[in-house]
């Protein structure tokens, strides 16, 4: 009987679930490893021929890249389709050397990563690139904060570099501390010009609460059923005001009830105009964030000029010509201008050129605010767009503001002082200004256009135009356009940049 039973459990059929794998999102930096993924995917569901695994990677690739790769996709390869997509997508995204030789030089940074995730973002980097171990231990420790470089530079560079990036980490989180965005000054005038201050205050609330409690002893006392001469008088007031205040109908002179009313007004009225001139108030400042990097701007309408903290390699080329002073006029260095792409939400892109300086976080000025029309509303945390009538949700901050200024370099120059009379040269806005003259600009031609065929881009030349082209349509210097004339483009790299 046992026997049978067996035999029968071992004919019955096992039933295996299918569990669904989603099909993963494309990412034209990691593209190698949204290719293996993919495989796994296509393991997953136990599809093996090419030209099935072709059609689930062409219907997944962005527009940006098919049109990087039209021979592979009009004209797929008979026996591998697949195999051949792979190797041209992963061809066009990848980074060429001297992309990669300026990533891991310039772009490389700690950011909010710990010190292990830096050296596997710098190893992902050079992927199957080799490169001399002590050369990436060197460009990797130059990253770290200077008290980590000092403490792993007494160690060996044969230990290890996991090990060390674990010991980086561990220094990482005990020297971790919250940084602040204002600079702070010990100077001796201001710390004494505080104290007075505190001293003023300090007799002012001393003051009020004598006032009070003199006032809350005069109603106690009013409530006795012995009544007084109504001539008899406690500090120069009589006893009709002593009684009743304010409601009392008749007074006995001499009564000083109304000076004593009045100097307390005085009091209060200068309580609180010492109050406000001495910051006691709100933070008016809030931090909104860039949706494509996750990097919080400081929104500071006291701020001249939007600024950006340095990286490692800008720190190396100082800007002599600009200079900022902060509010206790301490100068504050400058490092020249990044321009950024920043989203903070739907259809909230903004591009602009922020000032290279020495702050802790990124600041928003009030140039960057009145160039794009947006209002601050720090009582409901938030930005708001004038022309779009659109918010961008914001975070109270309890920071100062550290009232950023431009210095003037020469106040005697009549050249800047021309030029400090019409800022709109320096900066025109060619979107939204008409202009006042009716100068026009016009190119003679003769005959019809030379014709040329197109030419493709590799990607990194394309990313730049791209990039070119969208902030001159945002500027509003040029618009698309449907006419089947085009002209050439000539880019060359500039002098003493990577661009």
């Amino acid at each position: 009987m046992a026997l049978d039973n067996s035999l029968s459990l071992s004919s019955k059929s096992i039933s295996v679930g299918a569990i669904s794998v989603p099909l993963p999102t494309f990412n034209p930096r990691k593209a190698e490893l949204w290719f293996a993924r993919l495989e796994s995917f296509f393991v997953a569901n136990k599809i093996t021929n090419q030209s099935t695994k072709f059609s689930y990677a062409n219907s997944l690739l962005p527009d940006d890249v098919i049109e990087q790769v039209p021979d592979v996709i009009f004209k797929p390869d008979p026996d591998s389709p697949f195999d051949c997509l792979k190797r041209e997508v992963i061809r066009v995204t990848s980074l060429t050397d001297q992309q990669t030789i300026d990533q891991l030089l310039a772009n490389v940074e700690l950011g909010d990563n710990t010190p292990s995730q830096l050296k596997r973002h710098m190893t992902n980097l050079l992927g199957s690139r080799t490169v001399d171990k002590r050369l990436l231990y060197q460009l990797w420790l130059r990253r770290l904060p200077q008290n980590i470089q000092q403490i792993l530079a007494i160690g060996d560079e044969d230990v290890d570099f996991d090990r060390l990036a674990d010991i980086a980490d561990r220094i990482y989180e005990r020297s971790k501390t919250h940084l602040v965005s204002q600079i702070q000054s010990s100077s001796a005038d201001e710390i004494a010009e505080l104290r007075r201050s505190v001293d003023i205050l300090t007799k002012q609330i001393a003051h009020i609460q004598l006032l009070n409690a003199s006032h809350s002893k005069r109603r106690g006392t009013s409530t006795s059923r012995r009544r007084r001469s109504p001539s008899t008088t406690r500090h120069n007031i009589c006893w009709y005001h002593r009684t009743y205040g304010k409601q009392a109908r008749k007074c006995i002179p001499p009564c000083n009830f109304a000076s004593t009313q009045k100097k307390g007004r005085q009091d209060r009225r200068l309580m609180t105009t010492a109050l406000t001139d001495h910051n006691f108030q709100d933070s008016r400042l809030l931090y909104v964030t860039d949706k494509r990097t996750g990097t919080q701007f400081l929104v500071d309408t006291g701020a001249e000029v939007s600024v950006v903290p340095p990286t490692a390699l800008e720190k190396n080329t100082p800007d002599p010509k600009l200079k900022l002073q902060a509010a206790n006029r301490s100068d504050i260095k400058t490092y020249g201008k990044r321009r950024l792409q920043l989203n903070f939400g739907p259809k909230s892109n903004f591009s602009w050129s922020f000032i290279i300086a020495d702050v802790l976080v990124p600041i928003i000025g009030i140039d960057f605010l009145q160039f794009h029309k947006i209002l601050v509303d720090v009582r409901n945390r938030k930005l708001v767009l004038a022309e779009q009538c659109k918010e961008i949700r914001g975070i109270i901050s309890n920071e100062t503001s550290i009232h950023l200024l431009v210095k003037p370099h020469h106040e005697n120059d009549k050249y800047v002082n021309l030029l400090n009379q019409f800022p709109d040269l320096l900066r025109p806005s060619f979107k939204h200004d008409k202009p006042t003259h009716t100068v026009v600009h016009h190119i003679k031609t003769e005959g019809p256009p030379v014709f040329a065929r197109p030419r493709r881009l590799d990607p990194s030349r394309l990313a730049i135009a791209k990039n070119e082209f969208n902030k001159m349509i945002e500027l509003g210097i040029i618009r698309p356009s449907d006419s089947p004339w085009a002209s050439p483009l000539h880019m060359v790299p500039k002098k003493n940049s990577s661009e």
